[in-house]
């Protein structure tokens, strides 16, 4: 398994060669992401991943955020060595998957993926 190191450099690599028509979102997702495993808290002598992580995303199949969590994932199963399994949790404008995440074990294998509505909802209510 890679070290966090390697892993953030590998990402920081595919960030710089990605195209200059890709989207920034995407980029600046996989960005955030690597910056996460990067300072994610384990301990030294233990690899990671050593299973399957889930991106859990507050929409349904099919939609923007859905397509992006997506994107995401190929690239970083591929560098991690290990499947990113992205799990569609709509419903309550992604609050449901937000909650879905906040009551997963905090191991470092369960990621939230969210769009802009969901950060603005509690505003709104």
């Amino acid at each position: 398994m890679p070290s966090k190191e390697l892993v953030a450099q590998e990402i920081s690599a595919e960030l710089r060669t990605a195209p200059r028509g890709a989207s920034l979102g995407i980029r600046g997702s996989v960005a955030a992401i690597a910056i996460i495993l990067a300072c994610i808290d384990s301990a030294a002598a233990q690899d990671w991943p050593t299973r399957p992580i889930r991106l859990v995303v507050g929409a349904s199949a099919g939609g923007g955020t859905d397509i992006s969590a997506r994107l995401i994932a190929q690239p970083l199963a591929e560098i991690l060595g290990q499947a990113v399994v992205v799990e569609n949790r709509a419903g309550a404008a992604g609050t449901t998957a937000a909650e879905a995440v906040a009551k997963s074990p905090k191991d470092g294998y369960t990621a939230y993926m969210m769009s802009n509505a969901h950060a603005i909802s509690a505003v709104l209510t």
